[in-house]
Parts: structure tokens; sequence; C-alpha cells
């Protein structure tokens, strides 16, 4: 597929993101990208889990049963609330779904701390892997890098970052629908307005570990 990630990548999307075939991913990528729904447990801490194809729930109950991404460099978890380890000072503040995935193997993990919007939320995890695999960053130095790109992007400058989804979208619905969120702010009546400067739709995210 198009985009920082290159053709080696392996896409799982829609019907293809089963539980199964997920799993079986697990143990064989340096770089793991989940973008789908996610759901912190505050007062079950190991039901908090990931929503995937059909409904189907991996708990951080799962992940802390396996030890299979021992060469996963990074996960990103591109979905809501994954990175929450804390609510109302409750005795297991420690778990959440970034401590199951590094009780699993991995090295860093990128969650969020509150629900976020899907359209900047791809802008942010592209920019990401643009500073991680294209610039050589640091997870902690890419994160920080896409944060500020996204805070400061203005609508005009929007229309980069629309071609390349674009050029990505024979391969998946979800880039032609991306290509499509992207135009209607490259097409806004004031091109040097920043459409995604509050906080909230760039600060939600954070790493856990190295």
């Amino acid at each position: 597929m198009a985009g920082p990630l290159g053709p080696a990548a392996s896409l799982l999307a829609e019907g293809a993101a089963t539980r199964k075939k997920v799993e079986e991913g697990l143990g064989t990528a340096r770089h793991l990208l989940l973008a789908c729904h996610g759901k912190f447990e505050p007062y079950q801490p190991l039901a908090s889990h990931l929503v995937l194809n059909g409904g189907e729930q991996p708990t951080l109950a799962d992940l802390l049963g396996r030890r299979r991404l021992s060469g996963t460099r990074l996960v990103v978890l591109a979905a809501c609330e994954t990175a929450v380890t804390d609510f109302a000072g409750l005795p297991e503040e420690a778990l959440g779904l970034p401590a199951g995935f590094l009780q699993a193997g991995a090295v860093g993990v990128v969650g969020s701390l509150w629900p976020v919007p899907e359209g900047a939320t791809a802008l942010l995890i592209w920019r990401l892997y643009t500073a991680l695999l294209r610039g050589g960053f640091p997870p902690a130095q890419a994160l920080a890098t896409a944060q500020r790109w996204l805070r400061d992007v203005t609508c005009e400058a929007l229309a980069v970052p629309s071609d390349e989804f674009g050029r990505s979208a024979e391969d998946s619905r979800a880039a032609a629908a991306m290509a499509g969120w992207l135009r209607g702010y490259v097409l806004a009546p004031d091109p040097d307005r920043r459409p995604s400067r509050p906080p909230y739709y760039w600060a939600g995210f954070s790493l856990t570990g190295l």
C-alpha cells in the first residue's frame, strides 16, 4: 500500500481484520498498527479491550497471557481510550492496554487518553509513521513531531496528504474516505485556517515504554 509503511506492510482491512488473523500476525510484525475501536473498563481493567471485525473483543487479559511480541518495536493503538490506565484512584491503576502490550513483549505503545476523532487521528498516525520510518526519529520524537504538525497544519497544506491518501485509495475504502475528508478542508474558504489546532484533536495520544 502507499504511504510511509511501504509496500512490505501487511494490511488487514474491514472483513479481513478478524481476531484470528490479527493474532496470527502478532509475533511477526515489528510495527503493529491497530486502527479500530477500543474501550477501557475502569472497574474491570482486565476486561479493557479492542473491538475488531464482527465485534470480536480481545481483552487485556488475553494480552497478558501472551509473550509473542518480543520482536515488536512499537504498537500504535489508533482507537479511543487505549492509553487510559487510571480512573478514580483504583488499586489496578497500573493496568491498561499499554501494560498488556508491554507485558507481551512490545518495547513501546502509543494510545489515546480519550475518544478521538477519526479523521484527525488518521492524519496524526500518517505523520507519526512518516517521522518514524522515513525520518528515522525515535517513537517519542516521532509522536511529538506528528502532534505539532497536526496542531499547526493549515487547510491549504492539507492538500499534500489529500493527494497521498488519494493514491492509496485503490487499496482501501478507508483511504478513499480519508481522501474525501481531507478534500473538505482543502476546499475550505479560509486556506490559512488550522482545523485541528484545539488540543482535543492531537493531545490525547501518549507513548508508554520506550
